[in-house]
């Protein structure tokens, strides 16, 4: 799927990406180590609605790292979505899952199969990346998807059908309505 420009190209794998957990992929009768490509989405990560549901996830993100730190019940399979470098010299985003954090480095693993990385790459393989790559983050709550700024942003270029599958694996609303109580570690 290599691009003919070299302008960034965003690809989302929008029902793979979704797939935060064998559980959440078998309730909805998805593969994880099986690709489809008809459900990936090519997206232009300059258009307006992309870059504001970026906007939107990046400035989430500290809500992000404070669940994932000290996540509530039910909550689990923290992910990212981050843009990494492909052989033709475009941007490929992909989801990163098995994260851990320091002052400046995120590593984590690929959580779904790319598909023209630099580096022949693959699902599960050890990536590293800083914070300010992040383009979108979600997990699951009560079996629910949290975040997906962008996958819900994509969802509005999908088929009905397609777009209703994605909606339904997520709560209706990125973030909890709720405010968040305070968080004490230790």
């Amino acid at each position: 799927m290599a691009q003919s420009s070299k302008r960034p190209t965003l690809w989302a794998a929008a029902l793979i990406g979704l797939c935060l957990s064998v559980s959440a992929c078998d309730r909805f009768g998805l593969s994880q180590a099986e690709p489809d490509i008809s459900n990936t989405v090519e997206a232009d990560p300059t258009e307006s609605g992309m870059q504001l549901a970026v906007s939107e996830a990046q400035t989430t993100l500290p809500h992000f790292f404070r669940q994932m730190e000290l996540p509530d019940a039910g909550q689990r399979s923290f992910t990212v979505k981050v843009g990494l470098p492909t052989e033709d010299g475009s941007l490929e985003y992909v989801w990163v899952s098995d994260l851990s954090r320091n002052e400046a480095t995120i590593t984590g693993r690929l959580s779904n199969e790319p598909f023209n990385l630099r580096g022949d790459l693959k699902m599960g393989d050890p990536v590293s990346f800083s914070e300010a790559e992040v383009t979108d983050w979600g997990y699951l709550e009560d079996e629910k998807l949290r975040g997906h700024f962008t996958t819900r942003h994509l969802a509005s270029k999908m088929s009905d059908e397609e777009a209703a599958e994605v909606l339904a694996m997520m709560h209706d609303t990125p973030l909890p309505r709720a405010p968040l109580r305070p968080r004490f570690a230790g």
